[in-house]
């Protein structure tokens, strides 16, 4: 079975934040993913970590 995808169609995965959130727009950089969502907390508690250093990979790498 092929699956033809459509221009407009976001294809993503679940990717480990492990070593921080810039860590998962790497590793979808490197399967060629064109859609990234990152949860920054779990809706279940009030604490998040810091998101400074996503913010500095970000403005780094503008076309991630």
């Amino acid at each position: 079975m092929s699956i033809i995808l459509q221009e407009s169609q976001l294809i993503g995965a679940h990717l480990s934040i492990e070593g921080g959130y810039y860590k998962a727009l790497e590793r979808a950089k490197q399967i060629d993913a064109n859609a990234v969502q990152l949860f920054t907390k779990s809706n279940r508690q009030w604490a998040a970590r810091p998101l400074a250093k996503l913010l500095n990979y970000l403005k780094k790498n503008e076309t991630v």
